[in-house]
């Protein structure tokens, strides 16, 4: 097993042995067995899952470093442009596309916009073409960040 695999399925095992942790509180050491158990089991699934999807990160990395860093502050404002949408009278949205850098992965490109509120990926046509929907004409800072329209 390569050294990326060893890291995913490690990363995988101490997430889901958290979360599982994290549930049941008061954790004994038979529990504990049965949640490090099943967490290797869900490791290899995802592994194998998103291996089976096809889904590519090396080399598809392109600013993700960037919209890590402004995801949680996208996900807070999002959730401010929602309510004070929902507050007014006109509902109304708008359907943009945008076209990602060359090298930027859709597929995790998609996740971070989708993670806030107020945006709602559609569709990724192609590698770089991606349709959202936006309560506000106004974009949120991740999808400032992945099209590489930082000046704003």
């Amino acid at each position: 097993m390569r050294g990326a695999a060893v890291v995913e399925l490690g990363g995988w095992l101490g997430v889901l042995t958290a979360v599982t942790v994290v549930a049941v509180s008061t954790v004994t050491p038979a529990e504990l067995v049965v949640a490090v158990a099943a967490a290797v089991c869900g490791a290899v699934a995802a592994r194998t899952v998103r291996r089976a999807a096809g889904v590519v990160v090396p080399g598809g990395t392109h600013r993700a470093g960037r919209a890590a860093a402004v995801l949680p502050w996208s996900m807070a404002s999002g959730v401010w442009v929602l309510l004070r949408t929902l507050a007014r009278r006109h509902r109304r949205g708008a359907f943009r596309s945008v076209r990602l850098p060359e090298g930027t992965d859709p597929a995790w490109a998609g996740v971070v916009l989708a993670a806030s509120a107020d945006t709602c990926v559609l569709d990724v046509a192609g590698r770089s073409d991606v349709l959202l929907h936006t309560p506000a004409v106004m974009e949120n800072s991740a999808v400032r960040v992945l099209t590489g329209d930082e000046a704003r």
